[in-house]
């Protein structure tokens, strides 16, 4: 026979491993990495001056495909964009960002960032 305190520390029990479960799935899926400039950088459709930037993955639950970028300063969002999941290159190392090739005068533009423990990355998506 199953007594009501029995039955209700299985219940804890099963509460406590789902949420367990669960903070340790969004801790892992919510990245987001404090990354510094020194020149101008570009995403697709905005410019980014010299500074820090919030780089955070914008739909944890849901793809994980979509970035936002706020400033570090005013903690206003300066870019929200799709993203498609590349595999980190052996020659990364602990490379954050892979930025591209720039004309005179422009700022070069960030290809992908790779989030700081993943073997993967997020490679932005620019218009031809």
């Amino acid at each position: 026979m199953v007594t009501r305190q029995s039955l209700l520390t299985a219940c804890g029990a099963i509460l406590g491993l789902v949420v367990g479960v669960a903070a340790l799935s969004a801790s892992t899926m919510n990245r987001t990495e404090y990354l510094t400039f020194r020149v101008p950088v570009a995403l697709p459709r905005v410019t980014l001056a010299p500074g820090t930037y919030v780089f955070e993955i914008a739909n944890p639950d849901s793809g994980a495909d979509i970035v936002r970028v706020r400033s570090k300063v005013t903690n206003e969002p300066v870019f929200m964009g799709f993203t498609h999941r590349i595999e980190r290159p052996a020659s990364a190392g602990a490379t954050h960002v892979t930025l591209g090739e720039a004309g005179r005068g422009e700022a070069s533009p960030v290809l992908a960032w790779y989030p700081v423990g993943s073997g993967s990355g997020l490679e932005f998506v620019y218009r031809r």
